[in-house]
Order: C-alpha cells, then structure tokens, then sequence
C-alpha cells in the first residue's frame, strides 16, 4: 500500500475514533451541514435537466418562435397563410434567417392498453419539420415528402413518453398501424426522450405526445388553415442563420411584414412588425430565474452552515487546544495536526453528504410534485448518479471550508503558551474570539439576507391572496367534456347536449347551481356599427375576452351585476343581447351609460364554419371585472355571450357546491349518466381559492424561499447561543470575581448580552447591505411590493433581534447565577 494512502486510513480512523467521543458535536455538525448540501443537491437536481444539459435539438440557441406585433405592442400568434408567406420570401441569399417551420396542434384520441379511447395532444407539422430541429427518431424515421402532401397516407411519429406509457417501449410498434381518431394510422417512427416540442399548455405542460403531417389536420378541418387569422393552438419557429442575432432577424421580417399589410389590408394592416422568443424561453417562462434565485438562497445556507460548523470546529479546537500542543510538543508536526483536524471535516461532510442525498430525495419529489405541471421533463427531476458526484464535490469543498479555520488555528508558535497555560486560558485567546465572533456576524449577515427575500415573497404572496377576484372561487367545482365529434358535430346537437348535462349536474344532491362557461377564452375585436367605418362595418375600438356562458353562470360564479340585467332562459333560445365588463363599457363609453348600445363582435371558434363571422347585438348588461387568470393578472375587457349562439365542439362547465369535494364523484356519474361514451377533457376539482389562486410556481418559490430563510435564521441562531455560552463559560471566573465584587445579575445579563449584540449588530448591517443589493433581483416576482420596502425590512430586522436576544439571553442568564466562591476556586 503506498505510504500517502495507508497515512489517509490511518487519519480518517483516527479522525471516527475522535468523533465517537463527542457524538453530540458529530450530530449536530452533520445536520448542520445536511441541509446546507441536501439543498445544493436538490437544486442542482433540478437546474441540471433544465439548464444544463440543454435542449435536445440541433443548435437550441438559435431556434426563435416568431409571433406578429402590431404598433401598441400587442402580438399574435401567425397564420398558416403569413407562415407559407414567410417560407417563401425570409430564406433570400444574405438573410438571417435559415428557415421557417409550423406547427399545429389539436386533440386525438388513441386506445389506450385497455382499448379505450385515450386524449392526447398531437402535433401537426409542416414539412421538414424535424429537420428543420435537426433532431433524428431514436427508432423508425420521419415523415416522407409523399406522406406530407396532401392525401398522402396517415402516418405519426411518437413521442418517446407515448411510447414508453402506451406501447411498453416496444420497438416492433414501428411499422404498425394505430387508430388515431378512428383512423387507422402508421406509426413511422419514436422521436428520443426530451423531445417534446410543442408546449400548448400555456403555464402547464402539455407537449404534443405524437406527430403527424399537416396535410392529415387540413384533411379533417377542411378550411381552417387557409384563414388568414388568428391560430391559437399553433406555433411558427425560425432558424437563424450562423452569427445572425433576433434584432437582425425581425428587421428581416418587419419588412417582409410591411409588404403582408398592404397585399391583405384587412387581416394584416395593423400587424406590421414581429416579435422573437428564444426557444428556452417558451419553454420555461421565468422558470429558469426563478431556480438559479432559489440556488442563491441554498448557497448561501451552505455557506451558513459551514460558517456555523467551523464556529464549532474552533470551540472545539480551543477545548482541544492543550491535547494538540501536547501532540506537537511530542513531535507531530503542524503538518500532521492540520491533516487530522481536515480527516475530521472530511469525515463530517462525508456523513452529512450521504445525510444531504436523502434530503435531496425528498425535496426533488416536492419539486415534481409542486412545479411538475409546468415543468418540461419533469420526470427527469431525480438524484441521479450526475447529482451523487455534485453531492460529493460539495461534501470535499465543505471539508475545506470546514476544515480552514481550525486548520490555520493548529500548530504555530504559541505551541508552548498552550501547554504552560493550560485548555481554559489559552481558549480564551482574543483572537480566537474575535474569529468566532466574526463567523457569527456572517451567519446573522447571510441569514437577514435571506430573511429579507423571503419576507419581501411572504408580503407579495399576502397583497396576492387579498386581491378581489371579482367573483366568489371558494365552493367551485370545474369539469370540462369534450363530445364526440361523429355524434355531435352540429352546433344544435352539441348545444341539447350540453343542455342535459346541465340539467343533470343541477340535479346532484348538494350542488347549488351549475353553469356553461365557456370553451378558451379568446380575444375578439368589439366594434361600434357606423363608427367611423365604411358600408356600415364599423372599425374596431376595443379588444375584449370572448366569454360564452349560460344563464346560471351569474349566480354561480356570484360577480356583481352592476347594471342592466343578465341572460335569461329566453335569452339562450334566442339571444337578444350582449353583457360587458365594467372595464369595456369604460373604454368604449367613458362617463356613458353602455346599455341599449349595440357592438359587433367575431365568432371565435376555429372549428366551426362561420369562424370569424360577426354578431351584432345591443348591451343589456354590465357586469363587474373579473380577475379571469389569477390576482397578479391585469383585468381584462369582457364581453359575455350566450353558449347557444356559438356552441363550441367542447365545453368547460362550472358548479358550485357547499361542500365540492363530495359533489366530484356524483357530478361524474351524473355526466356519465347523460352519455357513457362522454370525455372528460378536464376532470371534476375543486377550484383554488385565496391563495390557492395564486401560481404554482410563485407559491412554490415563496414556499422554498422561506422554508430556507427560517433554517437559515434557526442555523444563526444555533451559533449565536453556541458561542455566547462558551463564551461565558470560558469568563466563569471573570463573572465569579465580578459577582464577587458586588455586580448584580442584571449586570452581568446586560454584559454578555451586549457582547453578543456587538457581533449581532455587525452582521445586521452587513445583512442589510446584502439584502439591498440582491432583493433586486425579486423585483419581477413581487406584486405591489418594492425590493426595498421599509416594513419587510424593518420586521425582519426585529424578527432577527429577537431571535438572537432570545439566543444570547439562556447562556447570560446561565452565567449570571455564577457562584463566584465555586467559580474561583475551581480556577
């Protein structure tokens, strides 16, 4: 065995047989240490599948979805029309971009292993597509330039998450035909694990799950994709060239835009400019900020924690500093004092290393579980073999860190003053106090940062929680079905449908009412017949959420009704008017009465005929504002729509319960009851209310943030009565003589107690300084709260005060009862 490793065995036994000696500092400082590295774990946990591997397409960086810009600032989704447009003049030798692909997405149905019908959400792409990502089928192939055109035979690639839940990751699927939609479909070929593109989820994710030419989409929506307008569910990418960055390429387009405005002045006039987001940032929003924040707030509990076990270390080693100046003096020199005292450290990270993985395990798990609907990949989030060799890199730098202290305390020249003065004296050093001191001022200054942040959260997500949402969510359940469209295809037939099932949910015992409310909430052009328009067609003033719903969706919801009144049965057999919002009878009439006003709006479902059609009716009804995606989201413009004059091919529906939770399974078998065969696009639960509301991942991070910021106060704490009670003992015969002398134990309270506040004030201030310079970074996630709000300041500071007077005050006291005729003769 070589020399240097038999000399290592020989340190990490002799460092155990130490620690087993004192298993509360073992414990305590294996903990501490756990939470700092199972955080760090668990956070690279998550950072690694999100941003560090990458997205797994060709050249990821340069992929861009393009959306249309119009002059205020608002943006749409682009056409099939503007998409071919664009495939046809942005690809000029000298342009920056390379090439534009589209996608579109819709619902299918596939059997599942049972054979019954499974919903997923299918991709529908243009040609090239999959070269265009640059990414190749892990079995099979992709699309041929025959099976794209139209009429060419059905076929679809798999996703690698279909392939693996659906099929049982069997190869041989290839080459097999599957229903898709009733339509025997050849599966070609299975595309790699984190190939997942599109997103049509908004702020879920909800990737396409299989592939098929957009010519078979064309062949069962005949019409769709030639309007030029609005596609909701689809997306339009662009690859850019090498070197080209975004501003050069919309410069690009803006011109290409221009010249679409004035060919098709009625859809594109207005649209004249482009918007480009960088594929990541579809993906994963803020997500990605939002983590390396979160990462921030873990580095620096570790760096609390070694602050805190390095305290400890230093106690220790002045406790030990009589046996090491024995050892030296017998002939161990510093060099072997130093590789001990870091044996030790090792040994500790060690320990809480393994400690910190399981930490890590259950953290990655909350992850998945708090943020995994928004999350790509998620069932990636694991502690896997990457994450154990992050976990013990982390664990080695914690030795050193550990270790350093008490390392450059070992050995040196006051060898001899140790062994003549003895353990007590020697540890009372002034320096080794101040170095003490001074780690507890860091702890306090990393803790009131963190303190800080959280706090800052903490009062966002309150001000969140007590927003007026404009309608009553506590007692709401919400379902959504979508029919067949073989049986209820026509407009009439969906429309008796959604009739019964109301009258069915109506029925349930223990619900109260229900109500239609609607498919996607989609923006439509309000207009004002004759207002400045030609032939009558009005132009548009106003752009407002197109919300269809039933008579009872009112009561339901219980939104004010603030004039005017609301649908009425009559009004669903033949609608005779319009209700808007508050916020749109202000835009269009300021300081007028809206009703008896007629507007024109445009029908919004993409699937039915008279797409794009326009309905003009009086306003019979205003309504209060309704905060329709969340408190932290502007207040849109609404106007409201009896379902019965456009029926959607699906529709979500809304009921309110005194007791929702137990009106779910009956509200099932109540829709079952109407038709067996009926799919639920969304099943029955329970809306969120107060601060439920709020987003998963704004409450996931407040939940984290301050989980860590209260064990990072709890850890400053720990040291803080660590050290001011060792501290105090080592001054036992100080306070002994004091006492002795006539000081009152008031006095000797009051001075431990401002010894302890010197160091406490000096890491408050640090703390305060950290926090002004890193709360900015919070600034995109706070509502109505500045980074620099004095209240959340001020109160954390007196949190943290009365954290560390509650410390410091057991020791003081402890040390106040010093009998001093013990304590002096002890000396």
């Amino acid at each position: 065995m070589p020399a240097w490793l038999d000399g290592t065995l020989h340190d990490l036994r002799l460092a155990l047989r130490t620690l087993r000696r004192a298993p509360a500092f073992a414990a305590v400082a294996v903990l501490t240490l756990a939470l700092g590295i199972g955080g760090t774990a668990a956070a690279f946990s998550i950072i690694d599948p999100v941003l560090l591997r990458g997205l797994p397409y060709q050249a990821p960086g340069r992929l861009r979805t393009i959306y249309e810009r119009r002059a205020d600032g608002s943006m749409r989704l682009p056409s099939y029309p503007t998409y071919r447009d664009w495939k046809t003049q942005a690809g000029a030798p000298g342009s920056p971009i390379a090439d534009v692909a589209f996608v579109r997405g819709d619902a299918v149905r596939i059997p599942d292993r049972d054979g019954e019908p499974q919903r997923l959400i299918a991709g529908y792409v243009s040609q090239g597509f999959f070269g265009f990502m640059g990414t190749r089928p892990l079995y099979g192939r992709v699309f041929g330039a025959d099976e794209a055109r139209p009429g060419g035979p059905r076929v679809a690639v798999l996703s690698y998450d279909l392939f693996m839940d659906r099929f049982g990751g069997d190869p041989r699927i290839v080459g097999t035909a599957v229903d898709v939609d009733s339509v025997p479909t050849t599966i070609v070929g299975v595309m790699p694990r984190g190939f997942a593109y599109p997103n049509f989820g908004g702020n879920y994710w909800m990737p396409a799950q299989l592939w098929e030419p957009l010519a078979a989409f064309d062949a069962t929506h005949p019409g769709v994709l030639d309007r030029r307008a609005l596609h909701v569910d689809s997306r339009t990418l662009v690859r850019l060239r090498a070197g080209a960055d975004s501003a050069r390429a919309a410069g690009a387009m803006r011109v290409i835009q221009q010249r679409l405005a004035a060919q098709y002045p009625s859809d594109q006039a207005e649209w004249t400019g482009v918007g480009l987001q960088a594929m990541s940032a579809e993906l994963f929003g803020t997500l990605p900020r939002s983590l390396l924040l979160i990462s921030g707030a873990i580095a620096l509990v570790l760096l609390l924690a070694c602050a805190n076990v390095a305290n400890l270390f230093l106690v220790r080693g002045s406790a030990r500093a009589r046996e090491l100046a024995v050892r030296q003096a017998l002939g161990a020199g510093r060099w072997r004092l130093v590789r001990q005292l870091f044996a030790e450290a090792l040994v500790l990270s060690l320990a809480a290393g393994a400690l910190g993985a399981a930490l890590a395990s259950a953290i990655v798990g909350y992850a998945r579980h708090a943020i995994g609907a928004m999350l790509p990949f998620a069932d990636r989030l694991a502690v896997d073999a990457r994450a154990l060799a992050f976990v013990a890199a982390v664990s080695a730098a914690t030795a050193l860190l550990v270790g350093l202290a008490p390392a450059l305390q070992a050995g040196g020249a006051r060898t001899m003053e140790h062994v003549r003065a003895g353990g007590v004296s020697a540890a009372g050093e002034h320096r080794e106090r101040r170095a003490r001191s001074l780690l507890v001022s860091l702890q306090f200054a990393l803790a009131l940062t963190l303190l800080v942040g959280s706090g800052l959260l903490v009062q966002s997500f309150r001000r969140l929680a007590s927003v007026p949402l404009g309608y009553t969510p506590q007692g709401l359940v919400s379902f959504t079905v979508s029919p067949d469209a073989a049986r209820y295809g026509a407009p009439q037939d969906a429309a008796a449908l959604y009739a019964r099932i109301l009258d069915a949910v109506n029925g349930v015992p223990g619900v109260q009412s229900a109500a239609a409310a609607g498919g996607a909430l989609l923006n439509t052009t309000v207009q004002i017949p004759g207002a400045g328009g030609s032939g009558g067609d009005g132009r548009p003033l106003a752009e407002a959420m197109y919300h269809l719903v039933s008579a009872d969706y009112l009561r339901t919801m219980r939104t004010p009704l603030l004039a005017g009144r609301w649908f009425t049965g009559a009004d669903m057999r033949a609608p005779s008017g319009l209700v808007v919002s508050q916020r749109l009878a202000r835009l269009l009439w300021p300081g007028r009465s809206p009703l008896g006003q007629t507007i024109t709006v445009r029908r919004q479902s993409q699937a039915r005929a008279d797409f794009g059609q326009p309905i003009t009716l009086p306003v019979i009804g205003v309504v209060a504002d309704v905060h329709e995606f969340g408190p932290a989201g502007d207040v849109a413009p609404e106007v409201y729509v009896p379902y019965t004059l456009e029926v959607w091919p699906w529709m979500q529906f809304t009921v309110r319960a005194a007791e929702p939770a137990q009106v779910i399974a009956p509200i099932k078998a109540a829709v079952r009851g109407v038709d067996p065969s009926l799919e639920f696009r969304d099943q029955p639960s329970v809306e969120r209310s107060g601060a439920g509301a709020i987003d998963a991942q704004t409450r996931f991070i407040t939940a984290v943030l301050s989980g860590f910021a209260l064990g990072a106060l709890l850890l400053s704490s720990v040291g803080l009565y660590g050290i001011v009670a060792y501290g105090a003992a080592q001054r036992t015969r100080e306070i002994g003589i004091r006492i002795a002398l006539g000081a009152t134990r008031g006095g000797v309270v009051g001075m431990v107690l401002r010894d302890a506040a010197l160091f406490v004030g000096i890491g408050a201030v640090a703390g305060v300084a950290g926090a002004l310079a890193s709360t900015r970074m919070l600034r995109s996630m706070l509502f109505e709260t500045a980074p620099t709000d004095p209240a959340t300041f001020i109160g954390v500071t007196l949190v943290l005060a009365l954290a560390a007077l509650g410390a410091a005050y057991l020791p003081a006291r402890r040390a106040a009862r010093t009998d001093p005729t013990i304590a002096i003769r002890a000396e």
